[in-house]
């Protein structure tokens, strides 16, 4: 909330542009719904207002996109590693990477998120990690993510996103990981680097 605020007094001209946009495409958005009840729609009302939202900040205000900071995010759900040229979050945070527990099957998961090389955080997806978690530990399988904070487009020219992950991968195996205990995985501009690697 202090970055979006510093960015708006930062640059006034482009905020009120960013309000007349977003607030604009907003009142399109619920009137259509309001005086076209029955007609057909292919995004609910809450997808349409985010992607109002986001529109008009890759316009007017790109910087209070790039990285959304997830807050309130103590090191036993995420615990952060660096490297040389990279970093990223274990999740969760309390687990080690060598499993000798024979309870369980292990398996560590090398994730990149999304976001178009333009923007998301390495824990945006950290609830949804944390339900396949359990749901793996339901059926005897113990995940591990490694979530990498590649460098965004705006931070570093491609291939620095794709060296940051090969990185963390280099990480995992220096660290005992056996190579066949390890699963790429990713969504949109993290698939692709998952695809390129």
């Amino acid at each position: 909330m202090v970055h979006f605020t510093a960015v708006i007094l930062g640059h006034p001209l482009q905020a009120l542009k960013f309000c007349y946009s977003f607030f604009a495409q907003c009142f399109i958005d619920i009137t259509e719904r309001v005086l076209l009840p029955h007609y057909p729609t292919y995004q609910s009302l809450r997808t349409r207002l985010a992607r109002a939202y986001l529109g008009a900040a890759a316009i007017h205000l790109p910087d209070i996109v790039h990285r959304l900071p997830v807050s309130n995010c103590p090191a036993s759900r995420a615990r952060p590693v660096e490297g040389a040229n990279w970093k990223g979050y274990i999740i969760p945070g309390s687990c080690t990477l060598l499993d000798n527990d024979d309870e369980y099957k292990y398996i560590i998961i090398l994730y990149a998120h999304g976001g178009g090389y333009v923007r998301g955080e390495a824990r945006q997806y950290l609830n949804y990690m944390e339900r396949w978690i359990n749901a793996a530990a339901g059926k005897g399988i113990k995940l591990i993510f490694l979530s990498v904070e590649y460098p965004l487009s705006t931070e570093a020219a491609h291939p620095a996103q794709r060296t940051s992950f090969l990185d963390g991968y280099q990480y995992l195996l220096d660290e005992g990981v056996p190579a066949n205990k390890i699963i790429f995985m990713g969504d949109s501009a993290g698939g692709r680097l998952m695809t390129n690697n």
